[in-house]
Formats: structure tokens, sequence, C-alpha cells
């Protein structure tokens, strides 16, 4: 039943452009709009292994032989005004920045020895199912915290200078992810105590005592 920190977000972008027309001069990068922000969540898809034993799983200390990992995501739809300026660079600011955080996948491991129809199967699966509400409520909070975040600081991000458009829409990404990745490493450790408040010997007890045939 762990959560562990993920070894590296996944950030993964796409980008759409939002072309103005090019100038000879640019005369409109200094008339900069706030940017329109949206955050949205995905919740993950629950992927249930059998691949580990009892023994694996629950190990020596009274823990269930089951198991609930998951890996923070973050993906990003850029979109920008540009235009050309008169040495050839280009300039541009952000006009919409939408992320969606959530977890790229939710891994439930439950014991090989215990038949999917199984009262032990059950028992551990409505156990882990716990660990996942958990980790969806810390979601949700975190998805309230970052659309404040980015409202305060990418918002109003100005202007940026490029050779080309496509470089300036990876540093608008690249400036955001500053600000997401600080709420994301939050929202990983706030994950993490949720599911130690699930995770414990009384509610370990518990599920050992809905079923007789337990395995060790």
């Amino acid at each position: 039943m762990s959560y562990p920190r993920a070894t590296g977000i996944a950030l993964m972008a796409t980008l759409l452009l939002a072309v103005s027309a090019p100038a000879a001069e640019a005369k409109n990068c200094s008339r900069v709009s706030p940017a329109k922000i949206i955050v949205e969540l995905d919740e993950g898809k629950i992927e249930v292994g059998r691949e580990y034993s009892h023994a694996k799983l629950a190990g020596s200390k009274g823990a269930i032989p089951g198991r609930t990992t998951a890996t923070s995501s973050a993906k990003y739809d850029i979109s920008h005004r540009y235009e050309r300026m008169g040495n050839g660079e280009y300039c541009g600011s952000a006009s919409k920045i939408k992320v969606t955080i959530g977890y790229k996948e939710i891994a439930v491991d439950i014991a090989k020895e215990y038949k999917k129809k199984s009262c032990e199967y059950k028992a551990v699966y409505a156990h882990e199912k716990k660990n996942v509400s958990a980790l969806r409520k810390v979601l949700k909070k975190y998805r309230k915290r970052l659309e404040s975040r980015l409202n305060g600081k990418a918002k109003n991000m100005g202007v940026f200078t490029g050779g080309s458009a496509k470089a300036i829409s990876k540093k608008i990404r690249k400036k955001t992810a500053k600000f997401v990745n600080p709420v994301l490493d939050k929202m990983e450790a706030a994950a993490g105590k949720a599911m130690a408040k699930v995770n414990t010997t009384k509610a370990y007890k518990k599920v050992y005592a809905k079923c007789k045939k337990w395995k060790s």
C-alpha cells in the first residue's frame, strides 16, 4: 500500500498555436492580454496486477497482500499569439494555458494466490479502493491550489522571444512547468500521508477478519 514518489514527472505537451499574421515590426508584443487558465483532472485508470505472492506483498509486518502505487503526471496544452520582429526573431505570449494533472496509472496489486471471486481477493480489493479514493481526493484538492497558483503566476508571464514560434511555445511551457512542479511535489507528499491513514494496523486486522483462507 505504498505511494512511491514518481521518479520523474511526466510532462507531455500538446502545443496549439494561435497564429497571428507576421508583421514587419512587433507593434503588438508590448500589449499583452492575460492568458486564459484551465486546470483539469485525470484521475487515472486502475490497473490490477496479479504477479506478486502473498508473502511478497504482505511481508512480515502484518500488512495485507495488496498494494496501491501511482505516478503523477502533468500534460500541457499551450496556445499563444506571436509575431515576427524586424530582426527576424519572434516575440509572443500565452493566450491559453491548459494543464491536466493526475495519475498516469494507478496500479493495484493483489496476491496471485487469491482467485478474483474469492473472499480474500474481494477484501483486499475493497481496502485498496480506499487508497485509490484517498489519492483522488488529494488530487481534487491540489487542482484548486494549482489553478490559484497559475492564475497568480502564469496568467501574466509577459512576452517571450525566440527564433521561431515553436521556440516561444517551448519557453512558455518551460516557465509554466516551474509553477506546476512544486505543486505536484506537495501533492505527492500529501497523497503519501493520506494513504498512511488508510493503511493502519487496525485496518489490516479488519481485512483479515473478513475471510478464513488466507495464505502465508
